[in-house]
């Protein structure tokens, strides 16, 4: 997925400092407008530096949006665990 298709897909990108545990989620259309619309959500987070401590080891989910499915190789769950139910992100500390 590219950060163009992500901002059409309406999903959200939320992003954690996996050193200082800050979060935030960065509004799509401003790293579009940063990084280009053709750049994979994958290559942007490698770019990504923490605000708070400087850190590059970020991690980040994509959630929600128009155009997201299961995935039909993971079987009849698809990326979900039997059920359907997706535990939340824990709260920011």
């Amino acid at each position: 997925m590219t950060l163009s298709q992500a901002l059409a897909a309406k999903v959200r990108l939320i992003v954690w400092c996996k050193s200082c545990q800050h979060r935030a989620e960065p509004d799509i259309a401003d790293q579009v407008a940063s990084y280009g619309p053709d750049v994979s959500v994958i290559d942007w987070a490698g770019r990504l530096r923490c605000s708070a401590c400087g850190e590059r080891k970020v991690d980040f989910v994509v959630s929600g949006g128009d155009a997201l499915e299961p995935s039909p190789r993971a079987g009849r769950g698809g990326n979900f665990p039997a059920g359907g139910k997706v535990r939340p992100l824990p709260p920011p500390i």
